[in-house]
């Protein structure tokens, strides 16, 4: 199989899921897509990046997810994809979580 459509067949064949269901897995799924509804997190800043967009740094803030509270976040204006931070604040890996 071409890797382009491999890649395809795995993204098709990933879990969606919401917060609620996320966090109340009886059988975990590796890097599922768990859907924040806008209730669910918060936009604490942005900053305009020449030639990149909008940074926005991201907190879930669901009353169910205190787990999660206090890990950063960040998403590009662009994108629903929530990335993990590196020590300054920069994106560094994609998370499983992602915005509506």
């Amino acid at each position: 199989m071409h890797i382009s459509k491999l890649l395809l067949h795995l993204h098709s064949n990933q879990y969606t899921m919401t917060l609620t269901e996320y966090l109340n897995q009886a059988d975990p799924h590796r890097m599922p897509n768990v859907v924040l509804d806008k209730t669910e997190y918060t936009i604490a800043s942005s900053i305009n990046i020449p030639n990149k967009g909008k940074l926005s740094l991201v907190y879930i803030t669901d009353p169910e997810a205190k787990i999660l509270w206090g890990i950063e976040y960040v998403k590009w204006d662009n994108d629903t994809t929530l990335y993990t931070t590196d020590a300054d604040g920069n994106p560094k890996k994609r998370s499983c979580f992602s915005t509506k």
